[in-house]
């Protein structure tokens, strides 16, 4: 069985013969190892050109020879035609060959970038609907409108993968539940204390979020993606009565619109 056929049958009530064999974050594992995954130079996930971008991703995965691989899209045709990169030693810039702005590119540390100590998250001082609604808007940008596959060349990355890594392996995108993305607005101390004294505003969060979670699931059936990761923390952590409330919401949501 290939890679793809065990995780498809792995979701089917019969189960798999064979166990498929994968990592849950390849971008952080591709961070934080990233000469043991890939010979291609730290900022090639940068490159505006799509075959050299790929090339990490795609020696990772064939290297530790696992059973998915994460779609992504890329720079499209107009970002190409004006950007290159240009490096001296270690340094890296983007540059714009046009006007020569020059902005140097910094490699992430292992680990990842850890939160200022004291940094308090934008939506701690949100009491009422309006001002969640500007929150939102500051730290998940606007409301999404209807979404459909742009023809600007930003989805040539994804074909570059796919045609890699494609045959044998399932292509896959990570989605946040709304609930967990909400974090991101409240941080954790924030997010419990008002989903247990202002559960309105939570929710009204989260109906927000389903739309912007759908935008993205959109986004990843056009790149190719074949299985959809939903991010869901911190769930186990709030009583049994506020999870079926959330996830209740959440049905009624969905059974009420559909997904193109």
């Amino acid at each position: 069985m290939t890679g793809r056929e065990k995780i498809e049958a792995a979701l089917r009530p019969d189960g798999s013969p064979e166990f498929a064999a994968v990592t849950c974050y390849q971008g952080l594992f591709l961070r934080d190892h990233w000469e043991q995954a890939t010979d291609a130079p730290w900022w090639a996930r940068s490159d505006p050109d799509p075959e050299r971008a790929a090339r990490p991703w795609v020696e990772m995965v064939q290297r530790t020879d696992e059973d998915w691989f994460p779609v992504c899209a890329g720079a499209d045709r107009a970002t190409r035609a004006q950007v290159v990169i240009a490096t001296e030693g270690d340094v890296a810039w983007r540059v714009n060959r046009h006007t020569g702005e020059r902005e140097v590119l910094r490699r992430p540390p292992i680990g990842g970038d850890q939160p200022a100590p004291g940094q308090v998250a934008l939506g701690t001082q949100v009491r009422t609907r309006d001002e969640l609604e500007a929150a939102l808007d500051a730290v998940y940008g606007p409301r999404p409108e209807v979404w459909s596959p742009p023809a600007d060349g930003s989805l040539d990355l994804p074909q570059v993968l796919l045609r890699e890594l494609g045959d044998h392996r399932m292509p896959i995108a990570h989605v946040p539940a709304p609930w967990w993305w909400s974090h991101a607005l409240w941080g954790y101390e924030g997010l419990m204390t008002r989903t247990a004294e202002t559960p309105e505003l939570v929710h009204q969060a989260c109906e927000r979020l389903l739309d912007h979670a759908r935008h993205l699931v959109q986004r990843a059936t056009a790149m190719g993606a074949g299985l959809i990761w939903i991010e869901d923390c911190l769930s186990d952590m709030i009583s049994p009565g506020a999870c079926r409330d959330f996830r209740d919401r959440k049905s009624t949501r969905l059974n009420s619109s559909h997904m193109p």
